[in-house]
């Protein structure tokens, strides 16, 4: 609570998000006992149900996801030689907390530059072989 600076509107709300948080906490646990290739951890989002993130989040619905049209620019071509894995941990940052950009703002301008800013930055890393401040 003191971490992310939470105030709840008694103890009735408090109670109810201790649940939720307790919810959160065993989901992660049982994520990260298991052989995943990425640990989930706790945030500032941690008292709040799926639905709640969502909203805050301004999430676009399925079906918003499915009507993409998808490129096919950087498709695997059957004759490429491609590593097993790559290590990207030296060429990205910390995830970065958006907030709740594109809750209030139409579907042309919304959180979804976030993505390919972070994108263009991670790839100039690359193109100079070093993680850039």
């Amino acid at each position: 609570m003191v971490k992310h600076q939470k105030v709840y509107n008694g103890l009735g709300e408090k109670e109810q998000r201790f649940q939720i948080f307790m919810d959160n906490v065993k989901f992660i646990d049982d994520h990260n006992d298991q052989n995943h290739t990425y640990k989930l951890g706790l945030n500032q989002f941690a008292d709040m149900t799926n639905e709640e993130h969502s909203m805050y989040l301004g999430t676009r619905s399925n079906d918003d996801i499915k009507n993409k049209i998808i490129s096919q620019q950087y498709a695997y071509n059957s004759g490429d030689i491609l590593s097993e894995s790559v290590d990207w941990r030296w060429a990205v940052g910390p995830i970065k907390n958006q907030g709740n950009c594109g809750k209030f703002v139409s579907d042309l301008i919304n959180f979804e530059s976030f993505s390919p800013a972070s994108h263009c930055f991670m790839l100039m890393q690359v193109l100079v072989g070093r993680f850039l401040q």
